[in-house]
């Protein structure tokens, strides 16, 4: 899980705009968008040609979740 966690962030370098920004004003208004990985969530910002990772989040998502929904859900750190 691990490596393909890290290949998923890696692939970021290439098409970094293809994940949604959030539905959450705060969160949007600052870039941030979600990469999706299984039931993991990782949460960055793209400044300029750099991906600022801010955090990954394990959770348990319903089958059919809106990734631009994620913003408001309550996650358990991981």
């Amino acid at each position: 899980m691990y490596d393909e966690i890290t290949e998923s962030i890696g692939s970021l370098s290439h098409m970094p705009l293809r994940c949604p920004l959030l539905k959450n004003p705060q969160l949007r208004m600052k870039g941030y968008r979600v990469l999706v990985v299984h039931n993991y969530l990782v949460f960055y910002a793209v400044n300029g040609n750099n991906v600022e990772r801010a955090m990954e989040r394990r959770c348990r998502l319903p089958i059919h979740t809106d990734p631009q929904e994620i913003g408001m859900l309550q996650c358990r750190q991981a």
